[in-house]
């Protein structure tokens, strides 16, 4: 049947005669020329979601036709394309989630500039081969691939969130937290702490210990610090953390009544319920030949006191037979040692070694008596302290 033999539709009339039908043949030919003849200019697609479909593919892409506005394509699987699919314009966070695959493809890159900034991604950021440069945040709460970036790919702003300031990590695979790139000279590579609070290079938060030690491992419990070697036969053992009070100039002349070896403001505070070591070396002069009387006094009454001394002889430092004694006291707040000889005019030096087992918090100092004259602590003279862990390793 020809198109000039149909009758035409009834209420209008066709142009020189023509009937209806060939009317609209003709205008869906025309429309179709024009479609085709501008497509080169219009973005492919103008939707700004793709969200649940698994395949995209896309026949053919220019600068011209790039995917214009998009801001998620999430629940994509698969996009097809030729080689290069060069994205126009790019706003807000385009995501690709995980296990998206490109086939046909070498690259993804936007058009013009290879700049695309991500404000926020979760997932995936880009796939092995991606190329250009990446500015803002890397990773919110998403992963980075292990080609995620390229060598030649430049990248800026904020690598992990939260930021680090100027965290990096080294194509050698170190770590710096606060140290420029090229100064990373370890694994893991700390910025040297500051004077203000909240400013230590590391700081570690009290927990539990581990019900099995690991070789490697490092602990806090809140009370001592633990280390656990090369085994796990002997367990993991206790990283002692000593406090130092030490002279650095003479003291000033003591006696003879009692007095504080290491002055005013030298007493250790000692928590409640610990057991602590502590290890005196006092270095003196004796101004007037006799006796000298070293006391151990808390403020409150340790549960219990227990020291030894052994000392130069009474002609001062040198050869000869050393002095040494013992004391100890239970819910008392001091412990005296024997008297001990000391000669005028020459250097003494004695070791001092006490336990203290406190009661309720106190503090905890050394103290000096002379029978005659008076006893200068010299430079040099210090004490350390240091807290005995509950029981850690492995017994038999």
């Amino acid at each position: 049947m020809s198109v000039d033999n149909v009758t035409p539709n009834m209420g209008y009339e066709l142009p020189n005669g023509s009937n209806t039908l060939a009317y609209d043949v003709t205008r869906l030919i025309n429309a179709l020329t024009a479609i085709d003849s501008d497509v080169s200019s219009r973005p492919l697609f103008t939707d700004t979601t793709f969200v649940g479909t698994t395949s995209i593919v896309l026949n053919r892409v220019s600068a011209a036709q790039g995917l214009t506005g998009i801001t998620s394509i999430d629940g994509v699987t698969t996009i097809t394309g030729p080689s290069t699919i060069t994205i126009g314009s790019v706003t807000g966070p385009v995501q690709l989630p995980t296990g998206v695959t490109k086939v046909g493809q070498t690259s993804l890159i936007q058009g013009g500039a290879v700049n695309i900034t991500f404000p926020t991604l979760a997932g995936t950021l880009v796939a092995s081969g991606d190329t250009g440069s990446i500015t803002g945040t890397m990773i919110a709460n998403g992963t980075i691939l292990d080609a995620e970036i390229n060598a030649s790919a430049a990248i800026a702003g904020t690598k992990i969130s939260p930021d680090f300031g100027s965290q990096n990590v080294t194509t050698t695979g170190n770590v710096g937290i606060g140290v420029a790139s090229a100064s990373t000279t370890a694994r893991l590579h700390l910025t040297g702490g500051g004077t203000a609070a909240s400013t230590a290079p590391l700081k570690l938060n009290s927990g539990s210990l581990l019900t099995t030690a690991e070789v490697g491992a490092t602990e806090y419990d809140g009370s001592s610090l633990y280390f656990t070697t090369n085994t796990t036969s002997t367990g993991r053992g206790q990283l002692c953390a000593r406090q130092v009070f030490r002279l650095t100039t003479n003291g000033s002349a003591l006696g003879p009544t009692i007095a504080d070896y290491f002055g005013a403001t030298s007493s250790i505070n000692l928590p409640a319920a610990g057991v602590y070591e502590i290890e005196y070396f006092l270095y003196f002069t004796k101004t007037t030949t006799g006796t000298v009387t070293f006391t151990l006094t808390a403020s409150s009454a340790p549960t219990g006191i227990f020291g030894t001394y052994i000392g130069a002889p009474a002609t001062g430092v040198g050869s000869g037979v050393p002095q040494s004694g013992y004391t100890a006291s239970q819910a008392a707040t001091t412990a005296a040692f024997p008297v001990a000889t000391a000669n005028t005019g020459v250097n003494h030096s004695y070791t001092v070694r006490a336990q203290v087992i406190t009661n309720a918090a106190t503090t905890f100092k050394v103290q000096v008596t002379s029978s005659l004259g008076t006893v200068t602590p010299l430079a040099g003279s210090f004490y350390a302290v240091q807290r005995v862990a509950s029981t850690t390793g492995n017994f038999s």
